[in-house]
Protein backbone atom coordinates (compact mmCIF):
# COMPACT_ATOMS: atom_id res chain seq x y z
CA UNK A 1 0.00 0.00 0.00
CA UNK A 2 1.80 3.58 -0.77
CA UNK A 3 -0.43 6.32 0.60
CA UNK A 4 0.72 9.92 -0.65
CA UNK A 5 -0.26 13.21 1.13
CA UNK A 6 0.23 16.41 0.27
CA UNK A 7 1.15 18.31 4.05
CA UNK A 8 -0.25 21.47 2.47
CA UNK A 9 -3.51 20.16 2.43
CA UNK A 10 -3.25 19.31 6.43
CA UNK A 11 -5.58 21.36 9.29
CA UNK A 12 -4.25 24.72 10.05
CA UNK A 13 -2.78 24.57 13.34
CA UNK A 14 -2.14 20.91 13.39
CA UNK A 15 1.21 20.38 15.08
CA UNK A 16 3.88 19.84 13.33
CA UNK A 17 4.95 16.39 14.54
CA UNK A 18 1.77 15.06 13.02
CA UNK A 19 2.81 16.58 9.57
CA UNK A 20 2.59 14.10 7.81
CA UNK A 21 5.58 12.78 5.34
CA UNK A 22 5.77 12.83 1.57
CA UNK A 23 6.48 9.59 0.07
CA UNK A 24 9.71 10.12 -2.09
CA UNK A 25 10.03 6.30 -2.61
CA UNK A 26 9.32 5.38 -6.71
CA UNK A 27 6.21 3.00 -7.23
CA UNK A 28 6.74 -0.10 -8.36
CA UNK A 29 6.57 -0.88 -11.97
CA UNK A 30 3.67 -2.52 -13.12
CA UNK A 31 4.18 -6.17 -13.49
CA UNK A 32 5.88 -5.93 -10.00
CA UNK A 33 2.25 -5.25 -8.67
CA UNK A 34 1.00 -8.00 -6.54
CA UNK A 35 3.93 -9.60 -6.49
CA UNK A 36 6.56 -7.45 -4.33
CA UNK A 37 5.51 -6.18 -0.88
CA UNK A 38 7.16 -3.06 0.99
CA UNK A 39 7.50 -3.05 4.71
CA UNK A 40 5.63 -0.62 6.67
CA UNK A 41 6.91 3.34 6.73
CA UNK A 42 5.46 5.59 9.13
CA UNK A 43 3.42 8.15 7.47
CA UNK A 44 3.21 10.55 10.44
CA UNK A 45 6.07 11.58 12.28
CA UNK A 46 4.36 10.28 15.31
CA UNK A 47 5.26 7.75 18.28
CA UNK A 48 3.99 4.35 17.84
CA UNK A 49 0.68 4.10 19.89
CA UNK A 50 -0.57 0.91 21.74
CA UNK A 51 -2.85 0.19 18.96
CA UNK A 52 -0.29 0.12 16.53
CA UNK A 53 1.59 -2.76 19.15
CA UNK A 54 -1.63 -4.47 19.10
CA UNK A 55 -1.90 -4.76 15.18
CA UNK A 56 1.77 -5.39 15.31
CA UNK A 57 0.93 -8.71 17.47
CA UNK A 58 -2.02 -9.85 15.36
CA UNK A 59 -1.36 -13.63 14.21
CA UNK A 60 0.01 -13.67 11.26
CA UNK A 61 -0.14 -16.71 8.11
CA UNK A 62 1.51 -16.04 4.17
CA UNK A 63 1.86 -12.66 5.03
CA UNK A 64 -1.63 -12.19 5.46
CA UNK A 65 -2.86 -10.90 9.35
CA UNK A 66 -5.16 -14.14 10.39
CA UNK A 67 -8.48 -13.06 12.62
CA UNK A 68 -12.22 -13.57 13.04
CA UNK A 69 -13.58 -11.97 10.84
CA UNK A 70 -10.98 -13.41 7.91
CA UNK A 71 -9.85 -10.58 5.95
CA UNK A 72 -6.69 -9.76 3.63
CA UNK A 73 -4.42 -7.40 5.05
CA UNK A 74 -0.83 -7.59 5.37
CA UNK A 75 0.60 -5.71 8.58
CA UNK A 76 1.53 -3.14 6.85
CA UNK A 77 -1.89 -2.09 5.12
CA UNK A 78 -3.28 -2.20 8.74
CA UNK A 79 -0.90 0.05 9.50
CA UNK A 80 -1.10 2.86 7.03
CA UNK A 81 -4.94 2.46 7.70
CA UNK A 82 -4.45 2.86 11.00
CA UNK A 83 -2.09 6.01 11.19
CA UNK A 84 -4.49 7.48 8.42
CA UNK A 85 -7.42 7.31 10.14
CA UNK A 86 -6.22 8.23 13.68
CA UNK A 87 -3.88 11.54 12.56
CA UNK A 88 -5.25 12.24 8.67
CA UNK A 89 -7.43 15.36 8.84
CA UNK A 90 -10.41 13.84 6.75
CA UNK A 91 -12.05 10.70 5.87
CA UNK A 92 -10.30 7.64 4.73
CA UNK A 93 -11.44 5.10 1.42
CA UNK A 94 -9.80 1.76 1.57
CA UNK A 95 -10.81 -0.06 -1.70
CA UNK A 96 -9.77 -3.98 -2.01
CA UNK A 97 -9.97 -6.89 -4.00
CA UNK A 98 -9.46 -10.72 -2.98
Amino acid sequence: MIALRRPERLKRGQPSALRAAVLTQALPPLEALGTAFPPYRPLYNAPMDAEQAAILALPVEGGLIRTEPPGFLRPADALTLYELARHGPGDVLELGAA
